[in-house]
């Protein structure tokens, strides 16, 4: 797994609350239990195509940009949030700008349908 420079330079501030794997422990836990007792592992985020549809049509070339020069001062910035919760508050406020914020949102409403989706389709089966 290949890490971007802004999830290394999350992952390092993050480790100051405790161990940090990736991916996730949460995940790998998630899919050893569906297997293990057979359970149908459902994702609930966009696929590739859907992500990169949603990416193109909204992250415009002077997010980019911007985004490639906050990466320089978030990685000399010191974060001294008292917990982890506070810690990324304050990186999601940095890092979610323009359309990035309106990606991720777009990314939670999108989640948030599949989680209506799924439960529909358990309550009526």
């Amino acid at each position: 797994m290949t890490l971007s420079d802004y999830e290394i330079i999350y992952g390092v501030n993050l480790s100051k609350y405790g161990e940090v794997m990736t991916p996730s422990p949460v995940y790998i836990e998630a899919a050893r239990y569906s297997i293990d007792n057979n359970i149908e592992l459902i994702g609930l985020d966009m696929n590739e195509d859907e992500y990169q549809r949603a990416y193109s049509r909204d992250v415009k070339t002077l997010d980019l940009i911007r985004h490639s020069i906050r990466k320089k001062r978030i990685s000399r910035t010191a974060f001294n949030n008292k917990t982890p919760e506070e810690y990324v508050d304050e990186w999601n406020k940095m890092v979610d700008i323009n359309g990035f914020k309106k990606l991720n949102e777009e990314r939670l409403v999108y989640i948030e349908k599949r989680i209506n989706e799924i439960l529909n389709e358990k309550i009526m089966s």
